[in-house]
């Protein structure tokens, strides 16, 4: 139930867990009826089943109908959905009480995470004076590299990211869309002091399908040949996007737009179509 834009994700996971000698593994994804056919779309010839369960009706702060993030009209409401879908709990058991739970997530993300939890000493008065993660020096982080919510005791944002903590130590496993590469210093530090659960790569999963057919030049949509043009020359790019649950304000954009036209940069700038509206042209 995450946004729109993990839509490659649910195909590629099934193959790249299958590519990686994990063949004994049945995968199941468990969705509500609402994301049934969007998931299933990117499902068909892997092999892996598809489980519904009842999204909770009239559950204050959640409009009706809304059973994934991305169709939420303000991430304000984001606490409330998750709350809401703690409510599937209970189906999830009825359905699969013998069935390990696998966490997906990016491995850095959970890491720093913890370390910030765990280890991280930012005791400092001022917000913006770094401090080092221990075992990794190379990295400092201020109080102001944190959402405020991180801070706030009270903040259910803070309690959302602690449960999910939590859940992912009660994982049996970490499958991370990665491999040792590129993460394993990371990857290495995490199962050897972490522990449990311990972290799998199967990645990278974009590479999971065999490759397509090339298209021809005339064939390619136009800001794919742009991009050519530019790898020709030697000119670099700067990718922006915000993913499909950031909440950026007409102001934001606006700024954002500015920001990019004075920096004299060539840019490709990703945007969601209900936020494209507010978009000046540049």
């Amino acid at each position: 139930m995450d946004g729109a834009c993990k839509e490659w994700w649910y195909k590629d996971k099934v193959i790249g867990v299958s590519k990686n000698g994990y063949l004994f593994i049945a995968v199941t994804f468990f969705t509500t009826p609402a994301n049934r056919p969007f998931i299933s779309q990117y499902l068909d010839g892997t092999g892996a089943s598809i489980v519904d369960l009842p999204f909770p009706q009239q559950v204050a702060g959640v409009p009706a109908g809304v059973e994934s993030t991305d169709k939420l009209p303000c991430m304000s409401l984001f606490v409330p959905f998750v709350k809401a879908t703690e409510l599937l709990q209970p189906h999830l058991e009825l359905r699969c009480s013998t069935v390990g739970v696998i966490c997906y997530e990016r491995l850095r993300h959970d890491y720093v995470t913890l370390l910030i939890l765990n280890r991280l000493p930012l005791g400092s008065e001022s917000d913006n004076e770094p401090s080092t993660v221990p075992q990794l020096p190379w990295i400092k982080l201020t109080k102001n590299d944190f959402e405020p919510s991180f801070w706030d005791a009270n903040d259910p944002l803070r309690d959302f990211a602690a449960e999910t903590i939590k859940s992912t130590l009660q994982s049996y496993g970490v499958l991370v869309n990665s491999f040792p590469e590129v993460d394993s210093l990371f990857l290495d530090y995490w199962n050897r002091e972490i522990g449990a659960p311990k972290a799998w790569c199967v990645g990278p999963l974009c590479l999971a399908e065999p490759p397509r057919v090339e298209p021809k030049p005339h064939e390619k949509p136009t800001w794919v040949r742009w991009l050519d043009q530019k790898l020709d020359q030697g000119i670099q790019v700067l990718y922006v996007a915000f993913g499909s649950q950031a909440d950026i304000s007409a102001e934001q954009l606006q700024e954002i737009a500015t920001g990019l036209e004075e920096s004299r940069a060539n840019f490709l700038w990703v945007l969601r179509k209900k936020r494209v509206r507010h978009q000046r042209r540049v």
